[in-house]
C-alpha cells in the first residue's frame, strides 16, 4: 500500500508515513528505508602538554547503559538436525561481556549473574538465597557478577558462587575482588593483608603482616597494590607498594602528601607497573615503575580505564577530552573548545573509575565544538558520518568494528565504524519528536519513545509501532538489561513489559512511575499507589525497605 501524499510504500497498519509524516490511519510494521552516508578518516593533530592540569570536571550526562550482554541462544547440530537451545530460560545475562587473558584472547562469559538487594541474593537462573537478609555490610563482585565476596555484621567473610552457594573464608574488616574474577583480597582483624585464589580457596604466596590501610588487585589478579597504616589510625603512609601475589616481585613508591590531600589507590595494571591514585579533592596521579607523576587536578571522578588499567581517558570542565599513557609520561589533549563530551562503549564500574571491556579507547565517540568524531585505534578523530546527536545508547563492538545508535530529535540512526571508515543510516524516520531511546547490549533491539506516547521497536531490518498510549499523560519507560525488556506505564496506572519478540505482559495495575534504579541503569524500579518502591530483579518484584 502507498501513502496518498508522497507515494511511499507502507504496510497495512501504519499510522503515519515514515517519509512525509502524514497520517494514513494504518498501524504497525513500518518499512525502513535505509539511507547511508560514509566518511573517511581524517588525521587528528594531537598536542602533548606536559603537566597539563584540567579544571573542575563536568560529567557527561549521556550515560551509557553500563555493561554488555551474552547471546540469548545458539544453534547446535546433532545428527544433521539443527535446533535452538535457550541458555537462560528467557533471561539474558547482564554481565556476559568479554574478559582479556594474558595472551589478549577474549572469552565470553555465559554463566549466571548474581544480583543482591537488601542482603538477599538472586541469580539469572531463578535461584534465591535470603540467608543473609539485612545482614551484609560490605560486598564485592567481579565484572561479570558471577562470583563475589562479602562480610556480614559480625565481619565474617564469605565467598558466593553464581549458583548462590556460600563458603565461609574467615574474618575481615575490608575486602575486594579483582576485575576479571578468580581472586580476592581481605584485610583481617589484625589489619594483615591476604590474597585468596578462589578456585582452590587457598591463600596465595603473598603475605603482609604489617597493618594495611587499603588494597587493590590488578584486573588479572596477578598483582596487588596496597598502602600500610601510619603511626596512628588517622595517619596514612605516603607510600604505595606493589607485589605479585606469589610474593616474588615487590616495588614501592614513596611521596609527600598532606593529610587533607591523601590519595586512595584507584587501580593497578595487569603487569604491575602502573598505579593510578585519586585524592578527595579530585587530583589524579600515576605511579609508573616506582616514579610518581601528577596528571589532572580537581576532577569530580569521570575516569575511564582500559581493561588492563594502564591507560586513562578523562573529560575536563571545558569539554577537553584528555588521554594519558604512562609510557609517554605526558597528557595528550584529544579535543579542544566547548560543547565537548565522551560517548562511551560498554563499561563496568570499578570503585571510582569506569573500566571498558576491551583494552583500547577505539570506538568511543567524542564531541568538539558541537561536532562528533569516532576515535580510531591511534586515537585520531574520524568524523561521524551524520553529525547531529541528541541522545544515544552505549556503543557496541570491539576489534575495529563498532555500532553507535542515537537520535537527532526526529530520527533514529545506526552509525557504524568499520576499520576506520564511518557510515550512517536512518533506521526510524520520525513522525513525532523522540523523547528517549533504549537498546540491548549488542544493539540488535532498539526502542524509541516519542512525544505522541508511541513506542517503536526497531531492528536493522524494520521498525514496528508496538504501542500507543490513548492518554495525554507522558509515558514513563525504562529498559532492564538483565531481562532485555522494556517496562512502561500506561496512564500512571498499569505497568507493562515488552520483550524483543514484542510480547506485552501486564505486571501490575498499581503503578505511577517506572525508572532505572540509578544513573548506571543496573536494573529497573517502579513506584506503586502507596509510594512504595519495588525493584524488578529478574522475575522477582522486591519491595525496597528504607
Amino acid at each position: 500500500m502507498k501513502c496518498s501524499s508522497c507515494g511511499y510504500e507502507v504496510n497495512e497498519n501504519t499510522r503515519h508515513c515514515p517519509m512525509c509524516g502524514n497520517p494514513i490511519y494504518l498501524q504497525e510494521k513500518v518499512p525502513v528505508k535505509k539511507e547511508s552516508v560514509t566518511s573517511e578518516p581524517n588525521k587528528n593533530v594531537d598536542k602533548d602538554i606536559p603537566g597539563f592540569k584540567l579544571p573542575k570536571i563536568m560529567i557527561d550526562k549521556k550515560r551509557a547503559v553500563f555493561l554488555g550482554l551474552s547471546l540469548l541462544a545458539f544453534f547446535v547440530l546433532i545428527i544433521g538436525v539443527k535446533f535452538t537451545v535457550s541458555l537462560f530460560d528467557g533471561h539474558r545475562n547482564f554481565q556476559s561481556l568479554f574478559s582479556s587473558s594474558d595472551n589478549d584472547d577474549y572469552v565470553e562469559y555465559t554463566g549466571d549473574t548474581i544480583l543482591e538487594e537488601g542482603g538477599v541474593f538472586y541469580n539469572s537462573a531463578g535461584a534465591v538465597n535470603d540467608d543473609y537478609k539485612d545482614n551484609i555490610i560490605n560486598i564485592s563482585f567481579d565484572k561479570f557478577s558471577s562470583e563475589g565476596v562479602f562480610t556480614d555484621r559480625e565481619e565474617e567473610l564469605y565467598y558466593i558462587k553464581s549458583d548462590l552457594s556460600v563458603e565461609q573464608i574467615g574474618h575481615a574488616v575490608d575486602l575486594g575482588m579483582n576485575f576479571n574474577g578468580g581472586y580476592a583480597y581481605y584485610i583481617n582483624g589484625k589489619f594483615e593483608l591476604k590474597v585468596i585464589d578462589l578456585s582452590t580457596m587457598e591463600e596465595c604466596g603473598f603475605s603482609c603482616e604489617d597493618t594495611v590501610k587499603e588494597a587493590v588487585l590488578s584486573p588479572n589478579g596477578k598483582y596487588i597494590c596496597y598502602r600500610k597504616r601510619g603511626l596512628n589510625q588517622n595517619d596514612i603512609c605516603a607510600e604505595v607498594i606493589v607485589s605479585s601475589i606469589d610474593g616474588k616481585e615487590v616495588s614501592s613508591c614513596q611521596y609527600e602528601e598532606l593529610y587533607s590531600d591523601q590519595y586512595d589507590i584507584l587501580s593497578v595494571s595487569n603487569d604491575g607497573t602502573t598505579v593510578f591514585l585519586l585524592n578527595s579533592i579530585g587530583d589524579v596521579s600515576c605511579v609508573y615503575k616506582g616514579e610518581m607523576q601528577s596528571l589532572f587536578s580537581d576532577l569530580k571522578p569521570a575516569l575511564f580505564l582500559n581493561s588492563d588499567m594502564d591507560k586513562l581517558l578523562t573529560l575536563g570542565a571545558s569539554g577537553a577530552v584528555c588521554y594519558y599513557s604512562p609510557e609517554s609520561q605526558n597528557n595528550s589533549v584529544l579535543t579542544y573548545g566547548d560543547e565537548g563530551g565522551i560517548y562511551l562503549k560498554s563499561y563496568h564500574i570499578f570503585d571510582k573509575a569506569y573500566v571498558f571491556d576491551d583494552n583500547s579507547f577505539e570506538g568511543c565517540v567524542v564531541a568538539e565544538d558541537g561536532k562528533h568524531y569516532w576515535l580510531d585505534k591511534d586515537l585520531n578523530k574520524v568524523p561521524l558520518a551524520y553529525d547531529a546527536v541528541t541522545k544515544s545508547v552505549p556503543i557496541s563492538g570491539r576489534d575495529g568494528s563498532y555500532k553507535f545508535v542515537f537520535h537527532d530529535g526526529e530520527n533514529v540512526h545506526l552509525a557504524t565504524f568499520e576499520n576506520g571508515v564511518a557510515s550512517d543510516k536512518k533506521i526510524l524516520y520520525g513522525m513525532n519528536r523522540i523523547k528517549n531511546i533504549y537498546a540491548d547490549g549488542d544493539l540488535s533491539n532498539i526502542w524509541s519513545v516519542n512525544e505522541a506516547n508511541e513506542i517503536y521497536h526497531v531492528t536493522d531490518e524494520k521498525a514496528d509501532l508496538v504501542y500507543q498510549q490513548d492518554s495525554d499523560l507522558d509515558l514513563s519507560a525504562a529498559y532492564d538489561l538483565y531481562t532485555d525488556k522494556l517496562y512502561f506505564v500506561k496512564g500512571r496506572k498499569t505497568l507493562f513489559s515488552i520483550d524483543s519478540d514484542e510480547n506485552i505482559k501486564t505486571i501490575t495495575d498499581e503503578c505511577t512511575e517506572v525508572k532505572p534504579i540509578d544513573e548506571f541503569y543496573k536494573y529497573v524500579t517502579y513506584t506503586d499507589f502507596d509510594i512504595s518502591d519495588y525493584s524488578i530483579i529478574f522475575d522477582n518484584y522486591v519491595k525496597k525497605e528504607y
